[in-house]
């Protein structure tokens, strides 16, 4: 099993640990990168990861607009669960606070 989750207050980003089979042990694997996007400058966190046949899904959401603090849901795939592509901003959603 695989767990994608957002890591640090300061230096916020993904990290991932793997659990051989009971959910109960984790070891942790480091950072994850997500590549560079507008709403991705700022901070972004709370992943929602699946998968889907041979490819693995993550919806992410990150600042648009760092001043007003305007949120962004991206999507972003991988083959691996551990090297991820974002999809063009335009797959995104913006959402107003």
């Amino acid at each position: 099993a695989v767990m994608i989750y957002s890591e640090g207050l300061k230096s916020q980003h993904l990290a991932h640990a793997v659990s051989k089979d009971d959910l109960i042990s984790w070891q942790r694997r480091g950072a994850l990168s997500v590549g560079e996007a507008r709403w991705t400058a700022g901070r972004y966190g709370a992943p929602f990861v699946w998968a889907e046949g041979d490819c693995w899904w993550m919806a992410l959401m990150g600042e648009a607009e760092t001043q007003t603090h305007q949120s962004a849901i991206g999507l972003l795939h991988s083959s691996d669960g551990v090297h991820w592509q974002l999809l063009p901003e335009a797959a995104g959603v913006e959402m107003g606070l």
